[in-house]
């Protein structure tokens, strides 16, 4: 029996659904594993429990207000319809990006390029309402952020000139093990068959040293749901990596994480999301109208 029918053979015969029972479906220790390397179990999973809590408080199952089953597997103070708006922004240019060198964790700073980016995207974001901006530790990405908090009206407004970025590791670029600092042709010349296995996307492989996508994956997850928690009926700002822009985009379209890339993941682009306890939507992505003006097209290398 597959892990989805064994969920749904428990709830039906009377086993309660909670932190306890959905453990391990959650953790990959049932049975055969997870499926697809387990990417997008937890939304599955997540979806599943508000579709219970609904039917259950609608026929007396449950009562009216016990949201158990809702903060049990996912503790985030929640209701169920509330939501959390999301501007994602991957950082702005870097001369490693210009060279497709693998940046990984490696604390590389904006060129010229990458600078006058985040100003741009800092200008376009200037009049919306943000009420927090989450970035990477990175200085790409840190930088990048720190433009959007300079030109943000409502955000200057309510927290004055301080303390206007909150660094998050967890909004950190994929770890890229012995591949750092290293370009996509010195990789391939000197490890094609872990370079083979890159370019496949295995979820469970992983450089020497480094994280594998489905970790990835579930960092990404997991950072995001602590964060968005937080601002329930508002909007923030999360400025991240390429890999980290890949893996939301994946997880608000349902994408697994073999899958092939076909959306651009351009540096300082604008990139529009929504949390609820659901999960993750897309609003839209890729808007790079304000980098337009007499600068050449962003560059959309996945090696930062």
């Amino acid at each position: 029996m597959g892990k989805y029918a064994r969920l749904a053979h428990a709830r039906h015969f009377g086993q309660r659904t909670n932190a306890q029972t959905l453990q391990p479906y959650l953790s990959g220790q049932t049975q055969g594993g997870f499926h697809d390397g387990g990417l997008g179990l937890l939304t599955f999973v997540r979806r599943s429990l508000v579709a219970i809590y609904r039917f259950e408080t609608r026929h007396g199952l449950r009562k009216k207000n016990d949201r158990s089953i809702l903060h049990e597997i996912c503790p985030l103070n929640f209701a169920p319809m509330e939501s959390t708006r999301i501007l994602a922004i991957r950082h702005g240019e870097t001369a490693w990006n210009v060279d497709t060198r693998i940046q990984g964790q490696l604390n590389i700073g904006l060129n010229d390029t990458g600078l006058w980016q985040a100003q741009q995207v800092g200008k376009a974001l200037a009049e919306e309402p943000i009420a927090a901006i989450y970035s990477s530790d990175l200085d790409r990405a840190f930088t990048t952020a720190t433009s959007i908090a300079q030109f943000n009206h409502s955000l200057i407004a309510s927290s004055g000139q301080n303390d206007l970025v909150q660094a998050h590791i967890g909004l950190r670029e994929r770890h890229f093990g012995h591949f750092e600092g290293m370009t996509w042709a010195e990789i391939e010349e000197k490890w094609p068959t872990d370079a083979k296995l890159w370019r496949s996307r295995d979820p469970q492989w992983s450089p020497q040293g480094g994280e594998s996508l489905f970790v990835l994956h579930r960092r990404i997850a997991q950072c995001v749901d602590e964060i968005a928690s937080q601002h329930l009926g508002e909007q923030i700002v999360l400025v991240a990596h390429g890999g980290v822009l890949d893996v939301l985009y994946r997880l608000a379209t349902g994408q697994n994480t073999q899958t092939p890339r076909t959306w651009h993941l351009g540096n300082a682009a604008i990139n529009r999301l929504l949390w609820t306890p659901q999960g993750l939507s897309l609003v839209g992505w890729g808007d790079v109208a304000h980098l337009q003006k007499g600068q050449e097209a962003t560059r959309d290398e996945l090696t930062s």
